[in-house]
């Protein structure tokens, strides 16, 4: 597999190819070595008629973002229109932080267009595994998944944690 095969031409992320493969073999090692690990799953909206460029302008905001307020062995990724973020090793709260601080730097981002002035705002689903033979890539994307769209519900610039909405069984 070439490099152009691996990361996406556009934002430069892996692929969704890629970050399964990696996602299956952090799986695997919390299997093996039992440790915890997030993974956030994260929209962007904007509210700006849609448009090409303001959407690239959003995606390499995004992107930056993604790259400069990340440590080098997490995993960023596009999925379709959302990012994926897998954060090895990491505890929910310290999950919950990175996300808190993505939506805190993600604030004073704002797009132009027609000389009128737009905030680029994020959802985010956090799901959390504290390590262990229980984990599977599967369960835990579809956690963040359901996460995301109560996110959406709350609005803009919510992140919402799985676990909020299994306990109030939502």
């Amino acid at each position: 597999m070439s490099i152009d095969e691996r990361l996406d031409p556009v934002t430069g992320l892996y692929t969704k190819h890629v970050f399964g493969l990696l996602f299956n073999h952090e799986i695997g090692r919390t299997h093996r070595y039992p440790s915890p690990l997030v993974l956030l799953r994260i929209a962007m909206h904007y509210d700006t008629p849609s448009d090409d460029e303001i959407l690239g302008s959003a995606t390499m905001r995004i992107t930056r973002l993604l790259f400069t307020g990340l440590r080098q062995v997490d995993v960023p990724a596009q999925f379709g229109d959302d990012y994926l973020v897998l954060l090895p090793a990491t505890n929910e709260s310290g999950g919950t932080a990175v996300g808190n601080r993505l939506l805190q730097r993600l604030q004073s981002e704002y797009l132009t267009q027609a000389g009128e002035t737009h905030p680029l705002t994020i959802n985010i689903g956090l799901a959390a595994h504290s390590g262990g033979s229980s984990a599977t890539a599967e369960a835990i994307l579809v956690q963040a998944s359901e996460a995301l769209e109560e996110a959406r519900q709350r609005g803009l610039n919510a992140m919402v944690n799985y676990r909020e909405i299994a306990t109030l069984g939502i």
